[in-house]
């Protein structure tokens, strides 16, 4: 009787763990796949939220496959499409951040000039705009200016027929359009406040580091008012150096030159 039972029971045993392991063997491979796959699936997941503009969602996410599958392929896109999502959500700054650390720890990725230029166009969106309630835009700090320029020119110096290649440089002529009018801004302003050396030095910046984006009828306005205003030698040699840069078929250019000159010579200065 005990060995009936024995023999019953035992039966029961080996039949349940058959179950479990068939059971328990396909649930477990509907739950997950191989490392890589499973990398894939949690990217896809992400991706689909990030191309829904669903940032929220989508950011976190991109970290976790970042987190969870760190050796998979997926784990650099995630990295990239994190710092996406801050772009997307004007969090510049941040992106600004992540973009780098990507540049820095994936240098031999395929996607570093992407991120590269992301860093430029993140330094951009940070210029200051025209509005009713603000001073104008030339008139307010650059310096997310000049670091969009600094960037942009890195980038095309670096990867001249990138497929981003040609908005970058339409980028690069705007942020030189925004510097040099900038630069013309600052030096009416000197020249309203009675500092004519001043004003001359900000139109030769101008003038050197803008060429392609002068403001030529303005900029050599503001020498000739500006040499009217000073009779010193050093005056005349600022004029010069503006004026070198400038349009030499500007109707008022080679008069204003030759007034510099007279000038030293009557000084009797080099």
């Amino acid at each position: 009787m005990r060995r009936g039972v024995w023999h019953i029971l035992s039966l029961v045993t080996l039949v349940s763990a058959a179950a479990c392991a068939t059971g328990c063997g396909g649930s477990q491979q509907k739950l997950s796949g191989t490392y890589a796959e499973d990398a894939e699936r949690a990217f896809d997941d992400a991706l689909k939220a990030y191309r829904k503009n669903d940032c929220n969602r989508a950011e976190p996410a991109f970290r976790d496959v970042r987190r969870r599958f760190p050796y998979s392929r997926y784990a650099p896109l995630a990295e990239l499409r994190a710092a996406d999502c801050l772009f997307k959500q004007k969090k510049y700054i941040e992106a600004i951040d992540g973009y780098k650390r990507f540049v820095e720890v994936r240098a031999s990725h395929e996607k570093v000039p992407y991120a590269r230029y992301q860093i430029a166009r993140a330094y951009f969106e940070q210029i200051p705009g025209d509005w009713f309630v603000m001073p104008p835009a030339h008139e307010r700090d650059q310096a997310a200016t000049r670091q969009a320029l600094r960037y942009l020119a890195e980038f095309l110096d670096a990867y001249p027929k990138h497929e981003t290649a040609d908005k970058a440089r339409a980028l690069f002529s705007k942020c030189q359009t925004y510097l040099a009018r900038h630069e013309l801004y600052a030096a009416g302003f000197y020249l309203k406040q009675n500092k004519p050396l001043a004003a001359l030095m900000r139109i030769r910046t101008l003038a050197q580091d803008y060429p392609e984006n002068l403001l030529k009828d303005d900029a050599v306005a503001i020498v000739e008012r500006a040499l009217r205003r000073t009779e010193g030698a050093r005056a005349a040699r600022l004029a010069l150096d503006a004026l070198a840069a400038l349009d030499h078929e500007h109707p008022k250019v080679a008069v204003l030159r030759e007034r510099a000159e007279e000038r030293l010579r009557v000084l009797g200065a080099q």
